[in-house]
């Protein structure tokens, strides 16, 4: 994702100034200070990220969103990758950034998936054959108890 973002902002300004100097043809050149520059690129970026974070679908009411913040984890924005989310579980997190609240949430649910199944010795055919409501309760025993 974060290289389809820095894709996408590098098309949109792109697609800007062939606009501009679409409706200015008496302009030849094409300069622009560098300063200028900066502050354009970061703004860009910036409203790319609060548009792409305002329009994700929500995550808000996903069972699986309560039962891991129930249990520490959280769900949120990267401050450090604009456009990106990330989670994190006490001292632990994610060691990547993703595209989108859903896949940051999906990855979190992975790990907790993950823990569950180790501290409970569950194959993947035993985690898989149990309903969600089971393997729910699964994980709320295993990484309640363990913490």
């Amino acid at each position: 994702m974060k290289d389809r973002f820095h894709d996408a902002v590098a098309r949109a300004k792109e697609q800007f100034w062939a606009s501009i100097a679409a409706s200015f043809p008496e302009i030849t050149s094409g300069d622009f200070p560098p300063d200028a520059t900066l502050k354009f690129d970061d703004a860009c970026s910036e409203a790319a990220a609060i548009w792409v974070t305002g329009n994700q679908p929500s995550i808000d009411g996903d069972p699986k969103l309560e039962l891991l913040e129930s249990l520490g984890y959280d769900i949120d924005t990267d401050s450090d990758q604009p456009g990106m989310w990330i989670w994190s579980a006490g001292a632990d997190g994610c060691e990547r950034a993703f595209g989108s609240a859903r896949d940051a949430l999906d990855a979190a649910w992975a790990d907790a998936v993950a823990q569950a199944m180790r501290i409970l010795d569950f194959s993947a055919e035993q985690w898989n054959a149990q309903s969600f409501d089971h393997q729910a309760q699964s994980i709320r025993a295993a990484l309640a108890a363990d913490s």
